[in-house]
């Protein structure tokens, strides 16, 4: 592909020091709330055993306060946001300062916060997490525990490397090499077939693509200057973007398309339910038989 003229990135985590992976750094295509939120969705979407959210309503909700929490403090409060500084705040709430309060560093760091900030207790870091902690405290500490084990990696060499800067540069995918609107990118992402623990990397990096594609291609008149096309092997059993039902409706006009591999139709139907999973075999405008 580099004969024919491709940049080439890869985001590898199969490897065990993600030796082989350019770097990336979701904090850097966080513009606004909404990025956040969406960010934060996937990642919650991808670590919630599925079915958690039926027997303890608070559950779905707590990871994602909990989360944004962490990342709401690292992307307004941090020099330079980046994921590893996640963890290092997870790590501070499993350190209790006071035994009979049971207050934890990372309390401690969010009511100073609250003081200090222009913000208050409105501030979003703060404000998620407190409405976290008002939760029953076995599920708010099986939460806890649940996320904090899922993020442990981040503390090692290995991961501090790979999210320590950002080389994907996803906007030059529709936008070409710096802008150029010629250079065309080929990106890979390289998974575990029989490991899904990193799932999560890859969801976060499909929300960060798909918004900054929408988004430069509303800069330029609606459509990208150069073509997209997302290639999503083993689509039933690996990371899809969050709500991809509705993206995949609107991305045709914008010259992204996508091309989705699975062994049945039934494996869209369990994934999709009711009538959801109609929706993308609406989209599609070609229908491929193999076997």
């Amino acid at each position: 592909m580099e004969k024919n003229g491709y940049q080439i990135k890869c985001l590898d985590v199969i490897s065990s020091d993600f030796g082989k992976s350019h770097m990336y750094n979701p904090f850097v295509y966080v513009k606004t709330e909404v990025d956040m939120i969406r960010l934060v969705s996937n990642i919650q979407t991808s670590l919630t055993p599925q079915d958690t959210s039926k027997g303890e309503p608070f559950w779905e909700d707590g990871v994602t306060m909990y989360l944004l929490a962490c990342f709401y403090y690292v992307w307004l409060e941090m020099e330079k946001p980046i994921l590893p500084k996640v963890q290092l705040l997870m790590n501070e709430e499993s350190r209790i300062l006071d035994e009979e309060t049971g207050e934890t560093e990372l309390e401690k760091r969010m009511n100073t916060l609250a003081v200090r900030s222009p913000m208050g207790n409105e501030h979003p870091a703060v404000s998620n997490y407190r409405r976290l902690k008002e939760g029953a405290p076995d599920t708010v500490r099986s939460i806890i525990i649940m996320c904090n084990s899922k993020f442990k990696f981040m503390g090692v060499v290995a991961a501090k490397r790979l999210f320590s800067e950002d080389e994907m540069n996803l906007y030059e995918l529709g936008m070409g090499v710096n802008g150029d609107k010629t250079t065309k990118t080929a990106l890979f992402l390289c998974v575990q077939d029989e490991d899904r623990s990193f799932d999560f990397i890859v969801g976060m990096l499909y929300t960060s693509l798909f918004q900054v594609l929408i988004e430069c291609a509303r800069k330029n008149g609606g459509a990208l200057p150069i073509p997209v096309e997302v290639w999503m092997d083993e689509f039933a059993n690996g990371s899809r973007p969050e709500s991809f039902e509705k993206l995949i409706t609107t991305l045709r006009s914008r010259n992204i398309s996508v091309i989705m591999f699975l062994q049945s139709v039934s494996q869209l139907k369990q994934i999709y339910k009711n009538d959801t999973w109609e929706i993308l075999m609406d989209a599609c405008s070609t229908f491929l038989y193999l076997g």
